[in-house]
């Protein structure tokens, strides 16, 4: 998953060939934003990028088409595979659209990233090496076959299927009827028409129910990755603890130095910049945004002492009469 940045894609292409590549839709809209501005048009490109099914996803391309055939070549320059979700491959077993997971990896090492080179990689072995002790210790209290998370999502997913009707088909396909449309799900092959299946690794609403029907248990269709036992395992390498420099290997070879310092204007930057279309970070006390500016002259609102008109009279009055005098 990354924001599009210049060279990426032909990097993982080259390096990582059989490695699935994705956009952060929300950079992604970030960039259309820029030219096509409004509610609807959000709507429009997250719908279209958000479906299950090739065949909703080119309902919405048409739909947008038809209102700004620039829109729609807009977003067919970037292949379909790389943003809509239903052209995701079922193997990551992953529907994520954005990249806020090495977002929250980069607030993590904030404070890290000001450090020297050395102190930063410490710093860093040590926040993860904690990470994962943490994590394989908070598997050891899970009873069940399903992670925690994953166990509630399959719990409201077979509250929410009551719409559904069941029409068994023989082996272990099934066709499922809801008040509008219908599917066909195979449960051997895990799958369903509707596209959801395939890609989270999850069963849908119109899989549960055929799996109810089938007198099965859910979590046994649910993908092996959202097990505890693939989670256990996933955290079950150590990172090693080393020590101190002065008990670093010495060798022969001449120590690195460091690059020349190069002190840049301004304060340092801390926090990622936020697109145009975001809402500017909450800080203490009421967002400037929603105030109402007064000025302390006139008491009138809508600007401030410093561009207040009455100042401008009240000074030319001033010195006028310092001129007379």
């Amino acid at each position: 998953m990354s924001d599009r940045q210049k060279g990426l894609t032909q990097t993982f292409a080259a390096k990582y060939p059989t490695v699935e590549h994705r956009y952060c839709i929300r950079h992604m809209y970030s960039n259309f934003n820029k030219l096509y501005k409004g509610k609807e048009w959000k709507d429009l490109m997250w719908q279209a990028a958000s479906v299950y099914t090739i065949q909703e996803f080119e309902a919405k391309m048409r739909e947008i088409k038809e209102i700004d055939e620039t829109a729609y070549e807009w977003l067919m320059k970037e292949e379909p595979r790389t943003w809509a979700r239903c052209m995701y491959s079922g193997r990551a077993k992953c529907n994520r659209m954005d990249n806020n997971t090495s977002e929250a990896f980069n607030r993590a090492i904030k404070d890290a990233r000001d450090q020297p080179i050395l102190t930063m990689a410490a710093t860093i072995r040590r926040y993860l090496m904690t990470r994962l002790q943490h994590r394989r210790d908070l598997c050891k209290g899970w009873n069940g076959k399903l992670c925690p998370r994953i166990a509630k999502k399959v719990k409201k997913t077979c509250d929410n299927m009551g719409d559904c009707e069941v029409i068994y088909s023989g082996g272990t396909t099934f066709e499922i009827l809801t008040v509008l449309r219908g599917f066909v799900v195979d449960i051997g092959e895990r799958t369903c028409t509707c596209g959801k299946w395939d890609v989270c690794g999850i069963p849908c609403s119109h899989g549960m129910a055929a799996i109810i029907t089938d007198k099965s248990k859910p979590e046994d269709f649910v993908h092996e990755c959202f097990h505890v036992a693939t989670f256990a395992k996933t955290y079950e390498p150590m990172i090693k603890p080393i020590p101190d420099a002065s008990m670093w290997v010495h060798t022969d070879f001449s120590p690195l130095i460091p690059p020349p310092f190069r002190a840049r204007s301004g304060r340092p930057t801390k926090e990622r910049r936020r697109g145009h279309d975001e809402e500017p970070k909450k800080r203490g006390g009421v967002r400037r945004q929603y105030t109402t500016i007064k000025c302390r002259i006139c008491k009138q609102p809508g600007h401030n002492a410093r561009t207040c008109a009455q100042k401008s009279i009240d000074t030319t009055v001033e010195q006028q009469v310092e001129k007379h005098m």
